[in-house]
């Protein structure tokens, strides 16, 4: 994992560890239902991050995958029940990230963005159209862009 993510402050730490889990709820709960296959597809998407040797960012994937399904629902279970309100504090929580990845190494930073990007186009893309392959529902095309983190 990057050097430079030492320097972070606990609080933007903590954010970087559970923004895959926050991408995957905002996602997921985009239609007001996360159902398991959206989880399925996250947690396999978490693994696959972990096993990938040429990234930069599968030291980082390695070091959340054992814990990221108990962090998963403890994260679900402490956000509002309102679907709307719920997605906008996901949306707030996430905007976070601006702050933070300027501040750190620019390789990481950048293929972290690009990790959180396609995780969401893959928790989108697992539960919809035929056997859950393709058909992303309106809502879900909505935040799978991540239009709340500026591009690394």
């Amino acid at each position: 994992m990057s050097s430079s993510i030492n320097s972070l402050s606990v609080e933007e730490k903590s954010l970087l560890m559970k923004a895959p889990i926050l991408v995957c709820l905002l996602v997921a709960g985009a239609d007001r239902n996360i159902d398991r296959k959206e989880i399925v597809g996250f947690l396999y998407q978490i693994y696959e991050f972990s096993h990938e040797s040429a990234s930069v960012v599968s030291e980082f994937y390695s070091q959340i995958l054992n814990s990221v399904e108990k962090r998963l629902f403890d994260e679900y279970e402490s956000l509002p029940e309102d679907p709307e309100e719920r997605n906008n504090q996901l949306v707030e929580t996430l905007s976070g990230l601006n702050d933070i990845l300027p501040k750190i190494d620019k390789d990481f930073a950048s293929s972290f963005y690009k990790s959180l990007k396609n995780m969401a186009i893959k928790v989108a893309k697992a539960s919809g159209g035929a056997f859950g392959m393709g058909a992303i529902s309106e809502e879900e095309k909505e935040y799978m862009e991540l239009a709340m983190i500026n591009p690394v």
